[in-house]
């Protein structure tokens, strides 16, 4: 190992002002999702991402895209609530880690130190300054300028869509790669429950109610990866919703029967919510950081 990392802070937006019920399911929704990515993300970590203290949450990347590709998939899992990060690279300190090895089972990442660790708290304490979902903090302050000017970006948009665009956001987020021809087959061979699932019977009545079990049945294909033989290779690439288009234009069609409106209403959704701006922003930043590493 090399003395270079790629830290990962975060903490539950607005937890603390939060009921104690809604806190509690907040983190349990969280630890949930966090033993599905750190699974997902498994050949992309030096350490998995564990609880540090009360909804704060820490871990090691072994390269740049890793941590914030995970920031943006936690998210998308952890709707209607939000975390923000703070991702920092640097230097680790090899004889804490090397030491820490001899005790644990698996790296600690609460045990570890270096500055990739200290630029990780100061840009976790800059998100919290700029109210925005994840920042990154470097020794290339002009590099992370053009970076987080992006995700700065990206967040004001996602601050001025109404609660209806955000619903229908995460909705594209999963179907995307899904209904995408360049994919489908990929999803097909890997999740065929999933993809039989998403043919809509025009008979239908309670859309709403079809809409609940499509989320739920998106969730598992995260879930579905712990029973499912992949190839060799970063099991992340298997969950394409790193994609810099929002959704196929034909996608329309099919959200409309969903939603009961016109395809052109969701045209108008997506374009007023500025979901394509989001997505292509958040791509450029990850491409930015140096792709998503397929063939790692």
């Amino acid at each position: 190992m090399n003395n270079k990392g790629f830290a990962f802070l975060a903490d539950i937006k607005s937890s603390k002002n939060t009921s104690d019920d809604i806190r509690f399911n907040m983190q349990r929704k969280l630890r949930s999702i966090i033993d599905v990515l750190n699974y997902v993300f498994r050949f992309e970590m030096l350490s998995t991402i564990e609880f540090s203290s009360g909804d704060s949450v820490q871990g090691l990347f072994n390269n740049e895209s890793a941590p914030l590709r995970y920031s943006l998939l936690l998210n998308t899992l952890f709707y209607p609530y939000e975390v923000r990060t703070g991702i920092g690279i640097g230097e680790i300190n090899r004889m804490i880690y090397e030491d820490s090895k001899q005790y644990k089972d698996k790296i600690d990442s609460n045990y570890l130190d270096g500055t990739a660790y200290h630029r990780a708290r100061r840009a976790l304490d800059t998100a919290k300054i700029y109210n925005t979902r994840v920042v990154v903090v470097s020794d290339n302050l002009q590099w992370d300028s053009i970076i987080n000017n992006m995700l700065i970006e990206s967040t004001n948009y996602r601050k001025r869509m109404s609660p209806s665009q955000k619903s229908l956001f995460v909705l594209c987020e999963f179907l995307n790669p899904i209904l995408n021809h360049q994919e489908s087959d990929n999803y097909a061979k890997n999740f065929p429950n999933l993809v039989s699932f998403l043919t809509f019977d025009e008979n239908i009545r309670n859309k709403y109610m079809y809409k609940e079990k499509l989320y739920q049945e998106l969730f598992t294909i995260f879930k579905l990866g712990k029973n499912t033989r992949f190839d060799e290779g970063p099991y992340s690439r298997y969950f394409h919703i790193f994609t810099a288009d929002i959704m196929p234009r034909n996608s329309d069609i099919y959200l409309a029967k969903l939603y009961n409106v016109s395809p052109q209403n969701i045209w108008l959704l997506k374009k007023r919510g500025g979901m394509d701006n989001i997505r292509t922003l958040e791509m450029l930043a990850v491409n930015s950081l140096g792709g998503n590493n397929d063939d790692d």
